[in-house]
């Protein structure tokens, strides 16, 4: 659930029509809402997931490194854990 209250599937629908990937500490519900959204073929341009105990400093740099080394295609039906 985003912080303002949005549901995943319609924080996912939104990242996907606006092609962002999602970064969030949000490991409980997030990524089961992604994969359903790889199962229905819908379009899923990628999740981040970082810790919320991660240092800022460092999820922020292994954050950009991640994005840095790849394409935004890459990332498309992809659930990525860092840190």
């Amino acid at each position: 659930m985003g912080p303002d209250g949005t549901s995943d599937p319609a924080l996912l629908a939104w990242a996907a029509k606006e092609r962002h990937i999602l970064i969030t500490h949000e490991r409980q519900t997030t990524p089961k809402q992604a994969y359903d959204r790889i199962r229905a073929r819908l379009k899923m341009p990628g999740v981040i997931l970082v810790s919320h105990t991660a240092p800022v400093g460092e999820a922020i740099e292994l954050v950009t490194l991640y994005l840095k080394c790849g394409s935004a295609a890459e990332f498309d039906n992809h659930i990525v854990c860092l840190l």
